[in-house]
Parts: C-alpha cells; sequence; structure tokens
C-alpha cells in the first residue's frame, strides 16, 4: 500500500515537472521566436541591450516569485496546482486570488514581458504579448471560468463579484504571503533533504476548514516541521516581545503570527484567535 502511494506521488511529481517545463520554458521560447520573426518580417529595431537586460531581468524576476508565490498559496488553501490534472479541492479567494481572478496569467505575463525584453524584441512585446493576453482571456471566460462556476457554484459567483478578473492594487484578502510562501517553498526543501521524517496521523487533520493544532514546542524550529509536515497555513500564537522592533513586527506579520503577551491574560491575541478559526 505504501509503495503503491509513493509511486502515485513520483507520477504526480514528473506530471508536475513536464507540466513546469513546458509551460514555463517551452511556451516562452517559442512565442519569443515568433515575435523574433516579426522583427524580421518588420525590420523592426530591436531594444538596447543594456536595456533589455536590465529591465526584463527584473520583469523576469517579479513573474518567478509571484508565480511562486501563487502556487504555494494555491497548494496550502485549495489543496492542488494550477494544473488541470491536478485541480484544487476549495476554491481560493486569499492572497494573489484576492487580487485577481486569474493571477497565474497575469504573473506569466509579466514574465513573458521580461523574456521579450531580454530578447530586445520589438515584436514579443507590442505584437505578441497583447495577442497571448487577449488568448488567455478568451480563454479564462469561455471555459475556465464556466468550468469552476460548475465546480463551486453560489461561492464562485460570489467571489467572482469581489475580485477582479485582471488585476487591481490594494490590501487582499488574508492568505500566506510572498514572504511566506518563499520561506516556505525553500524549508519544504530543507527539511525533505537534510531532516527526512515520517508523518504520522496527518489524515486527522483537515486540509481546509478551522482547526487548533496543539503542539509542543521544543525549539525554535518547531513552526518549519509543523508547517512542512501539515501543508497547511498556520497562524502561530507569538509572544509579542519579538514584534517590538520593526524587523521583526515586519517578518512575522508575514507569517501571519497573532502576538500575544507573556506570563498575562491577552484578550485580544484571543479574541484575534477565534476571528482566524471564523475565517478560514
Amino acid at each position: 500500500m505504501r509503495g503503491k502511494t509513493r509511486g502515485k506521488a513520483a507520477a504526480r511529481g514528473v506530471f508536475f515537472f513536464v507540466n513546469l517545463l513546458g509551460y514555463w520554458g517551452l511556451l516562452p521560447w517559442l512565442l519569443i521566436l515568433g515575435g523574433q520573426r516579426i522583427d524580421r518580417l518588420l525590420t523592426l529595431p530591436g531594444l538596447p541591450v543594456a536595456l533589455g537586460l536590465g529591465v526584463g531581468s527584473v520583469f523576469v524576476a517579479v513573474g518567478v516569485v509571484t508565480s511562486v508565490w501563487i502556487a504555494v498559496v494555491l497548494y496550502l488553501r485549495g489543496g492542488g496546482f494550477p494544473i488541470a490534472q491536478l485541480p484544487p479541492s476549495r476554491l481560493v479567494r486569499e492572497g494573489p486570488y484576492g487580487l485577481s481572478r486569474h493571477p497565474l496569467y497575469v504573473a506569466f505575463t509579466i514574465y513573458l514581458l521580461g523574456w521579450g525584453a531580454v530578447a530586445a524584441s520589438i515584436g514579443t512585446i507590442a505584437v505578441v504579448l497583447p495577442g497571448f493576453v487577449l488568448l488567455w482571456s478568451l480563454y479564462a471566460l469561455v471555459h475556465e471560468e464556466r468550468v469552476l462556476a460548475r465546480r463551486f457554484g453560489d461561492e464562485y459567483r460570489v467571489y467572482k463579484s469581489e475580485a477582479p478578473f485582471f488585476l487591481r492594487f490594494g490590501r487582499e484578502r488574508f492568505g500566506p504571503g510572498v514572504v511566506f510562501s518563499l520561506i516556505y517553498l525553500f524549508a519544504k526543501a530543507i527539511v525533505q533533504a537534510v531532516f527526512p521524517s515520517e508523518v504520522v496521523g496527518r489524515e486527522h487533520l483537515p486540509q481546509v476548514g478551522p482547526a487548533v493544532i496543539v503542539a509542543n514546542h521544543a525549539c525554535y524550529l518547531d513552526p518549519i516541521f509543523l508547517v512542512t509536515a501539515s501543508n497547511r497555513t498556520i497562524r502561530f500564537l507569538t509572544t509579542s516581545a519579538v514584534m517590538r522592533t520593526h524587523v521583526g513586527k515586519w517578518l512575522f506579520s508575514r507569517f501571519g503570527s497573532i502576538p500575544i503577551r507573556r506570563y498575562a491574560s491577552d484578550p485580544s491575541a484571543v479574541g484575534q484567535l477565534f476571528t482566524c478559526l471564523r475565517e478560514d
């Protein structure tokens, strides 16, 4: 039974890697080749190399980091991946999905814009990119949103009325942030490589909905092991002492920590805890 489970996990891993390589490697390469062909046909001038590399690298980095954030949020909050064959079981409305109904397409557009600049291709930026945005917009409207409406019903209709199609700038619904998502991804890889362990009883922890984990706190690395073992976003009650500095407040707020006073009752922290449970 365990061998069969490992085999399924390995197959999912291979399938995920192939999709990752095709979508983020092969597809941009083909689109840029098309843009460069347009450059030659229309004899378009190229971007200055220094400008293209500088600006393009920034856009590529933003696209990659944003995509990691989106994928981690979808995995932790929805229990799936942005792949049709591995869909989430829960509608995700938090984090990047509070800013756009299709954040991964927006992130890929930024990513493609960056590679177009790196390739110094005006054809990619001015012709291929707008055409690609039009295609994914039509696909999302005609196919994806209909599928999501059938799967999630009224919940998706409410979400559709709240979240914009493309993008808005503002405060999103709480969810794993960019910092949390990046650290989770690297911590997950490090824990599996350096501290191989077996999780027993994970089936008793629901992957969606509110839950309370009462855990021993043996060392400062406990939160990392708890999050990577549970594959859930966990909001820890953290001593307010670590949030006295600007750096500490910024960092632990990004982790979703709830500050609590030590050695004294703290009704405010308890109130925040119950609010989190109601909203989960």
